[in-house]
């Protein structure tokens, strides 16, 4: 797990130990054509503006699945059914309060072929 926290136009610090477990899991991922996942959190705090009701945060999850070596964004309901869905029985689960389930953004792939085998 990669955590961190910053204000709203600041930087994002994060842990160099835990970002480079990170980088070396989504390398072997890559080189390997394994399948696997990315899930993204993101928490912001309550809107204090003034005319507005929201004085709890919200999260977002956004995921991605690796495929072919490279990411390509879940869809909405895609993220939402992998959330709401028990892991080892398949059974739905209720959605968590508070939380929006958005599809990940597209990342651009590098400019030239990138064939890991």
């Amino acid at each position: 797990m990669l955590h961190s926290t910053a204000a709203d136009g600041a930087g994002l610090p994060l842990a160099e130990h835990e970002t480079l477990v990170f980088c070396t899991v989504l390398a072997a991922g890559f080189a390997l054509r394994t399948p696997g996942g990315i899930v993204s959190r993101t928490t912001t705090g309550p809107d204090t503006t003034e005319g507005t009701d929201r004085a709890t945060s919200r999260d977002t999850v956004r995921g991605w699945s690796l495929r072919e070596s490279w990411l390509r964004p879940l869809s909405a309901a895609e993220v939402f059914t992998a959330y709401c869905t028990d892991a080892d029985t398949g059974e739905p689960i209720p959605p968590e309060h508070g939380v929006d389930y958005a599809s990940g953004l597209p990342l651009t792939p590098p400019p030239e072929p990138h064939d890991h085998r």
